[in-house]
């Protein structure tokens, strides 16, 4: 790629204010061209843990990392993007995030996001798991996947 074509931007999928800090910075760098590509591909992996790690948000680490950062800067961007002729969002998943597979569905614990208690309650400290249930490091990482794979699903319908 030509370099007039690309710019290396930080963000931080710890902090909600860094993810919109990154879209002000990439609607200032862009102007007025629309975004016609979102890849988010970036993950954190702690499935040893035995306590939960907290985000600077006050969510679980991982499931703020690895789906709730990426899914407010797909929503910070998506009107944008509906501009562009051909647009494309990307979300990296994992096997593990799908129960009818060897990592999903073969290795304890299977992603499962029960009724979505622990998220109706705020998701936020002392409320690590979407589900509700106690913290499990492994889980936290799959049930985050699936979250991808249902919010992609989602916003394939569109």
């Amino acid at each position: 790629l030509p370099p007039d074509d690309f710019t290396v931007m930080h963000v931080e999928l710890n902090s909600f204010e860094s993810v919109r800090s990154f879209h002000r910075q990439l609607d200032e760098w862009k102007g007025e061209k629309p975004l016609d590509r979102l890849i988010c591909n970036a993950a954190v992996y702690q499935p040893s843990l035995d306590y939960a790690k907290w985000s600077v948000d006050g969510h679980e680490q991982q499931m703020q990392i690895n789906f709730l950062s990426h899914f407010l800067m797909a929503s910070l961007l998506i009107d944008d993007m509906a501009r562009a002729p051909d647009p494309r969002m990307i979300f990296v998943g994992s096997v593990t995030g799908n129960d009818n597979t060897v990592g999903g569905g073969g290795v304890y614990p299977i992603a499962d996001l029960k009724q979505l208690a622990g998220l109706k309650a705020g998701a936020k400290n002392p409320v690590s798991m979407f589900d509700g249930y106690n913290f499990d490091g492994a889980k936290a990482y799959k049930d985050s996947k699936l979250c991808l794979m249902m919010t992609s699903n989602f916003l394939s319908h569109f």
